[in-house]
């Protein structure tokens, strides 16, 4: 059985952290532990592949699809929010609305509407101790801040006069 080569990267950048090289019987434990070794990691990591989140289940690099010259994409789970239980992703829309879901097990946490006036959300990203705020950026030129467990809106900074893009 020859060796898998996995390139992987950074989930939320695209940078290339390295590689790592198993046999496809390894598990998914074993790539984690690979990666977390490589990259001085100590917190949880989740991985992508293709876009789809991982999950021990399968026995196998193999049973999960994996291929010679496969690519991961790495997440960091920290902290211990209590609303994410984990990772958090937030989406966001043209028709002003933005959805935070638990990438984990894949569920809607938080609906939130920025306001008829905003137009379109062009980015969001959690910031703030263990991603405590949500930060949006409006086609209206304005930066909303919102608790990311309550869904409270907080400020609104309105300091741009033009569209925002991130």
């Amino acid at each position: 059985m020859s060796e898998l080569s996995i390139s992987v990267r950074l989930a939320v950048s695209g940078d290339l952290l390295g590689e790592v090289r198993l046999l496809p019987s390894d598990t998914l434990e074993d790539l984690i532990r690979a990666i977390a070794e490589q990259v001085g990691e100590r917190g949880q990591l989740k991985l992508l592949l293709t876009g789809r989140l991982l999950d021990a289940k399968a026995t196998t690099l193999a049973d999960l699809g994996f291929e010679d010259g496969a690519c991961v994409d790495v997440l960091r789970c920290g902290g211990s929010s209590k609303l994410s239980a984990g990772l958090r992703v937030a989406t966001f829309s043209q028709d002003a609305t933005m959805r935070v879901w638990s990438a984990g097990r894949g569920r809607k946490i938080l609906h939130l509407f920025s306001g008829e006036e905003s137009g379109a959300v062009r980015g969001a990203v959690f910031a703030g101790e263990e991603g405590s705020l949500l930060a949006t950026a409006g086609a209206d030129g304005v930066v909303r801040l919102w608790d990311a467990e309550s869904g409270e809106r907080l400020h609104v900074l309105a300091a741009h006069g033009q569209e925002l893009h991130a």
